[in-house]
């Protein structure tokens, strides 16, 4: 499998290792990221740095592959930006949407003369949920997660 350079998460600069839950406290309510998409973190990149960047290796890799399954694994930032192009290039829209690590994200590419659309059959599925041995899954990410101390 080849390594896309592009298909990496946003570099978030001096916001790197920061305790997320005191972040995230600081940044403003109601934002579905980091920051706007247009503010670039310190010593970093923008959200908009991202979906630009993951875009056009979507683009690239939509015709150089066309016809054929496409299995890409990255992070969430860069699902969201694939999952804003798939909205019509709507990066903020990608931003709503929550990916969990693990989850899977299907996007499909529709192409004719005349029309190129996305089709999105499933976003942030997750497979493990079903099976009752992977319990601790079931947790999304993110400050709000409170580990449980049951002992078996």
């Amino acid at each position: 499998m080849p390594h896309v350079a592009a298909f990496a998460e946003q570099h978030l600069g001096e916001w790197q290792g920061m305790n997320r839950a005191a972040f995230i406290a600081s940044r403003p309510v109601g934002s579905h990221w980091f920051a706007d998409i247009a503010e670039p973190a310190p010593g970093g990149e923008s959200f908009m740095d991202l979906y630009n960047r993951a875009r056009a290796a979507i683009k690239r890799i939509t015709v150089e592959q066309a016809g054929r399954d496409v299995i890409a694994v990255a992070h969430g930032g860069t699902i969201k930006a694939a999952v804003g192009l798939a909205l019509g290039g709507q990066p903020d829209k990608g931003l709503a949407f929550d990916i969990d690590n693990c989850s899977v994200t299907r996007l499909d590419h529709f192409a004719s003369a005349d029309v190129s659309n996305w089709r999105l059959p499933m976003v942030n599925q997750q497979p493990w949920i079903a099976d009752s041995r992977h319990a601790a899954m079931h947790q999304p990410a993110g400050p709000e997660v409170v580990p449980e101390t049951k002992l078996a």
